[in-house]
């Protein structure tokens, strides 16, 4: 007769860990931001080992891995690549972080921003006006789009609506990361680059975040 095997039980911690190795961890998402918000010494503690840090904000209602200074990592292999946004994707988050900050000071007790994607390309229309081909322009977005949830800055509501009544959600990550006091500078910098190609094609440039 074989023997059960003791069932293992892990540290909730340790369940926290695991979900922010797949990405930010939001306060609405009660139960994983009550394990990270409890166990945020074990886990910073452990990645710390590894040369990562566990970044949370409780008044933004954020958390997520960061890489940690490169004094701090010294000998240690960088884990987390740097990812960088194309000019698109940097032009869209710049945008929705603005939009993000007038709806939490229109609402400060706002939790949740969503927005759709028809609002969305209109926010955004000074740099992606629409052509003759609706198709490929709502790709267009879409990608830009994706590239921003990869990285937790938005998030399609999987239940809203197609084409342009899906809808986002802005992800207070996007305050974290998209400077305000640059916003202004880099959107003129990005017009007058764009007026200098004449043309709808995307540019090769990248713009780290």
């Amino acid at each position: 007769m074989n023997e059960t095997e003791p069932k293992v039980t892990l540290p909730e911690w340790q369940h926290a860990a695991v979900v922010l190795l797949q990405g930010p961890v939001f306060e609405h998402e009660a139960e994983r931001w009550r394990r990270v918000s409890h166990g945020r010494k074990d886990i910073d503690g452990y990645f710390r080992q590894i040369g990562l840090r566990l970044v949370i904000d409780p008044l933004e209602g954020y958390a997520y891995l960061d890489q940690v200074s490169d004094e701090e990592r010294r000998e240690l292999p960088r884990i987390m690549r740097r990812r960088q946004l194309s000019l698109g994707a940097t032009v869209y988050g710049l945008f929705l972080r603005q939009e993000l900050d007038r709806a939490i000071k229109d609402d400060p007790t706002v939790t949740r921003v969503r927005r759709s994607l028809r609002f969305i390309r209109d926010l955004v229309s000074e740099f992606y006006p629409t052509t003759n081909n609706e198709p490929a322009d709502r790709r267009l977005a879409v990608s830009h789009l994706s590239d921003l949830a990869e990285l937790g800055f938005v998030q399609r509501i999987a239940d809203s609506g197609d084409g342009n009544e899906a809808e986002y959600e802005l992800t207070r990550l996007l305050r974290a990361k998209f400077n305000p006091q640059a916003a202004d500078e880099l959107i003129i910098r990005i017009r007058a680059h764009l007026a200098k190609r004449h043309g709808n094609h995307e540019s090769d440039a990248l713009a780290a975040v």
